[in-house]
């Protein structure tokens, strides 16, 4: 099981890949039929995701895909029917077939030395985090059932797992700012503790200094003698 990003695939896939059985192509800038004919050579591959590409839209597209890889049984996380290969068998046979293919095979072009190359536009496929999440869910998958469902949400542009991912990195940012704001409160208490603390000590000081020179002075006086 792999998934790829980009938007051509090489030749000779099945030499770096000779047991790959499952390929996930999903958002990428796959443009012509022509361009997945590498996927022929690799005869063990049996599910093949090309979701949120532009060859989808190509007319022809599922059946060619099917009659150039034919013991496809998944693509765009949909099972290939029975009709649908007898279709493809039909269409593609014999050489009427056979020109009808070549002719619908156009391939992307590649890059010519000496002639300017048209710059290319940025990919925008899924994070690392979103091709885990992907993985796991259909790892986990029980059914036909939830296989469509996670192909829902892809054409849809959602990512599973990436909600849960969102909530729980907000609730991390909340709890920090929490914490932070504690923090702030702690020290406010404490600043305003030992202000107080400095002006009770300066008064204590100054009402001892008041009080002196009266206690002086009383007991310089002599008392009064009776009967002068």
């Amino acid at each position: 099981f792999i998934f790829l990003f980009f938007s051509r695939i090489g030749e000779n896939l099945q030499l770096s890949l000779p047991s790959l059985t499952e390929l996930v192509l999903t958002n990428n800038s796959i443009q012509e039929l022509g361009d997945l004919d590498p996927l022929a050579s690799v005869k063990t591959l049996t599910l093949l995701s090309l979701l949120r590409n532009p060859v989808t839209n190509k007319k022809h597209y599922r059946l060619y895909v099917i009659n150039k890889i034919p013991q496809i049984r998944v693509l765009d996380f949909q099972k290939v029917k029975l009709k649908e290969r007898q279709e493809a068998e039909k269409m593609f046979k014999g050489k009427r077939g056979a020109q009808l293919a070549k002719d619908i095979a156009k391939r992307t072009k590649t890059f010519t030395p000496g002639v300017a190359a048209q710059p290319e536009k940025k990919q925008t496929g899924p994070s690392q985090a979103d091709v885990e999440a992907i993985k796991n869910a259909i790892a986990n998958a029980s059914s036909l059932a939830e296989v469509e469902r996670l192909k829902g949400m892809l054409q849809a542009g959602q990512i599973p797992g990436r909600g849960l991912r969102q909530d729980s990195s907000r609730m991390e940012e909340e709890e920090e700012e929490e914490e932070e704001e504690e923090e702030e409160e702690e020290e406010e208490v404490e600043g305003a503790a030992a202000q107080m603390e400095a002006h009770m000590d300066g008064g204590g000081e100054e009402d001892m200094d008041e009080e002196d020179p009266g206690d002086d002075e009383d007991m310089d006086e002599e008392p009064p003698v009776n009967g002068s």
